[in-house]
């Protein structure tokens, strides 16, 4: 009952975040103009490689406080948590101050800046430092939310601060300064005020144990097997994801830039579908793994990718399927619309493949397994990135857009095979089948059937009622493919 309430405490959660960003979305590039906005697409990167200087910490403390809430050993969790936060907080305060000396020469030399006052830009860059090492030191508490199973109480905080975040932003611009500097700042703000929020949260939610909380080498050092694992798997994937989008940000003008980050910003709604449910089911597959409980583990696992299934497969398909349509609903702009579109089409269908990869994930990092990732991304840089330092010059976005897909369809056909083959024998056949191939062909289907019967972009409602009946068909049609999905909906029903 725990994992159900989390999951949908996560996915109305995030599915607030999310609306927040739909609605705001064009608000803010009304008010910078799509030039400014292509900064928030570096600083999507900059925070992407900030996440290298968490050093595995995140899911080693996640993981630790689900093991904490298994084997109920609470000597030591605290001392754990403080360490690693101190680690934390140092890394963010350096880094920052990095990012502010480096600010003036990012502006001058690697963005292509048209319209935008070179010290605007330089002024922005220097804060965005501040908010990426912020957002790092509040990843690690959400982590530990997570782990100790509080999920309702972080998505709560969650849905406020974002609103907040995004709704007050507005309010900075409309009535105080309408800058991308005033945009971060106001970023940093809020990500001061998270920070402060989920740490009271995180310690009320500990025991009082006898021994003293303190900084500890020792503690750092029992879990530096595990952590270093996610350390350097965190480092091969950044270099995968994040590699075309610091090219494209040294090759593209900035405002082209910035449609792509708006492209990518659709298309990650397909991932934020997902997190809900890898957040709830992740402590428990650690839990049922820690008491050797293999049957409910195996259950667990399988519930939890077909629930993924109807997440990603039915919004992936109808961004890649109907984006123009739904970019002009959005925007009201035919040319943002296309421009955008042929990016979101691509990015769509690549999400929605990263994102069946979620649980396999979860189930190798309950095992403990972090360094077959790394093994895994080290064949991928040696094969993928010299693709795409091939393709983003000559072909720009789209170059980079369809590495990106490349890359997904591999480690699908060729990694997750493997994985099953060495946590779950007997898994594999099961995944491929209920968690890709049949779900994804019947969601393809009723797309296709939809495309017959499409309406005219330009009646607005009836498009809206289209999309609508079509993602609602999609996500029945998956779970009429999912067994343990008809088996948790019939027993509800009765």
């Amino acid at each position: 009952m725990s994992v159900r309430r989390n999951v949908i405490a996560n996915y109305l959660g995030q599915s607030w975040i999310a609306l927040m960003g739909v609605v705001f979305l064009p608000l803010y590039i009304n008010y910078l103009g799509i030039e400014a906005y292509g900064l928030v697409g570096l600083f999507v990167t900059v925070q992407a490689l900030f996440l290298l200087l968490d050093f595995g910490m995140t899911p080693t403390l996640s993981r630790e406080m689900s093991r904490y809430g298994a084997t109920g050993s609470a000597d030591t969790i605290r001392s754990v948590l403080r360490t690693m936060e101190y680690v934390s907080i140092v890394t963010t305060v350096v880094c920052a101050a990095v990012i502010w000396c480096l600010s003036g020469w990012v502006a001058e030399s690697w963005i292509h800046v048209e319209k935008l006052p070179l010290d605007q830009a330089s002024d922005a860059i220097a804060v965005m430092g501040a908010v990426a090492g912020l957002r790092l030191t509040e990843g690690l508490y959400r982590g530990a939310m997570i782990g100790l199973q509080r999920q309702v109480a972080l998505n709560a905080f969650s849905a406020i601060l974002a609103t907040i975040r995004w709704a007050g932003g507005v309010g900075v611009m409309a009535w105080w300064s309408p800058t991308i500097v005033a945009f971060f700042r106001w970023q940093a703000a809020v990500s001061l005020l998270t920070v402060i929020v989920l740490a009271h949260v995180v310690y009320r939610g500990l025991p009082i144990t006898s021994s003293a909380t303190r900084f500890s080498i020792h503690l750092l050092s029992d879990k530096i097997t595990f952590s270093s694992g996610m350390m350097a798997n965190a480092a091969l994937a950044l270099l995968l994801t994040q590699l075309d989008k610091v090219l494209l940000s040294r090759i593209l003008s900035l405002e082209a830039f910035g449609y792509y980050t708006m492209a990518a910003t659709v298309a990650s709604l397909v991932l934020q579908l997902v997190t809900p449910i890898s957040q709830a089911y992740y402590p428990q597959l650690a839990r049922q793994l820690a008491s050797n409980d293999i049957a409910g583990l195996k259950s667990s696992y399988r519930l939890s990718y077909q629930l993924v299934c109807s997440a990603v497969f039915p919004l992936g398909m109808l961004l890649a399927f109907y984006g123009d349509s739904i970019l002009l609903l959005w925007t009201g702009s035919e040319v943002m619309a296309g421009t955008v579109f042929p990016l979101l089409m691509l990015l769509a269908i690549a999400n929605m493949l990263h994102g069946t990869m979620f649980m396999p994930n979860m189930l190798r990092l309950a095992y403990g397994w972090s360094w077959y990732a790394v093994k895994l991304n080290s064949v991928a840089v040696l094969v993928l990135v010299p693709a795409i330092l091939w393709a983003t010059p000559r072909f720009g976005a789209v170059g980079a857009a369809w590495v990106w897909l490349v890359l997904n369809f591999g480690y699908i056909m060729l990694g997750i095979p493997y994985m099953h083959r060495k946590v779950l024998p007997g898994e594999m056949g099961k995944w491929f089948r209920e968690g890709l191939f049949i779900p994804l062909l019947a969601v393809v289907a009723v797309m296709s059937f939809g495309n017959l019967v499409r309406p005219d972009s330009d009646q607005r409602i009836l498009t809206f009622v289209f999309l609508a009946v079509a993602w609602m068909t999609s996500v029945t049609a998956v779970i009429s493919f999912s067994s343990s999905l008809r088996s948790i909906i019939r027993d509800s029903m009765k």
